[in-house]
């Protein structure tokens, strides 16, 4: 069902658009939500050259959170930090992974 309903809402429409990056990015979070942290990963490199980099590359370090890379998933969120430094959560989210390293 959740296949179905990803192919739906996010697949055939990005199939039809697809520089709609918002939805790229929906669609991403959806698969970290359901694991699928490679096909979110996969999806988010698309940005990395656009508007959208700063999301991209912290939802790319929150991929990473979610398979246990935390020094990979730190260097991402610290890139999202640099590309946004106005978004606060970027670098909290860095640093609150950097503290659980250092235990």
């Amino acid at each position: 069902m959740r296949e179905a309903y990803v192919e739906e809402t996010y697949i055939k429409s990005l199939l039809a658009n697809p520089d709609d990056h918002e939805l790229r990015i929906a669609l991403a979070k959806t698969l970290i939500e359901s694991e699928r942290y490679a096909a979110a990963i996969s999806n988010l490199s698309m940005l990395v050259n656009t508007e959208m980099r700063a999301e991209a590359l912290y939802n790319i370090g929150y991929a990473y959170a979610g398979m246990s890379r935390f020094d990979d998933a730190v260097r991402y969120m610290d890139e999202a930090a640099a590309a946004d430094p106005l978004t606060e959560g970027y670098a909290g989210s860095a640093n609150y992974l950097r503290s659980r390293l250092d235990r």
